[in-house]
C-alpha cells in the first residue's frame, strides 16, 4: 500500500494521469419523417443555451442512440441530432472548438 500511495504523490505519475472531463450526454429520440421531435430539439437548444449564456463548456458531448435509420427515415436519430446541434451552435456563434463529439450506438 505504501508503494501505491508513493506513486500517487509522484509528480511524474500525476502528469500521466488522464484529465477529468466534463461530459454532456444527449439521449436521442426516434425521428418523425426524418425530422427531430420538438422534445429532442428543445434538449439540444437548451445545451447550446447553457454553453452560450451559462459558461457551460463540456470537453466532450456524447450523443447516445441509434446510428441506423429507422421507420423509413433516411438518416439516423443521432446523426440528425448532431447536425441540428451544430447548426444551432453556428447560428448562435457558439464555438465548438476544443469540444469532442462522439456517438454511442444504442439500438
Amino acid at each position: 500500500n505504501d508503494k501505491a500511495e508513493d506513486s500517487l504523490s509522484d509528480d511524474k505519475n500525476a502528469k500521466k494521469a488522464p484529465k477529468c472531463r466534463n461530459v454532456a450526454m444527449v439521449f436521442s429520440k426516434p425521428l418523425w419523417k426524418d425530422q427531430i421531435t420538438t422534445e429532442y430539439a428543445c434538449r439540444l437548444i437548451l445545451l447550446a443555451q447553457m454553453m452560450k449564456n451559462d459558461d457551460y463548456r463540456p470537453s466532450l458531448i456524447c450523443f447516445c442512440g441509434s446510428t441506423n435509420p429507422k421507420q423509413d427515415n433516411l438518416v439516423s436519430e443521432t446523426a440528425a441530432g448532431v447536425l441540428f446541434f451544430r447548426h444551432v451552435c453556428a447560428a448562435n456563434e457558439i464555438s465548438l472548438e476544443g469540444i469532442d463529439i462522439c456517438i454511442i450506438n444504442h439500438e
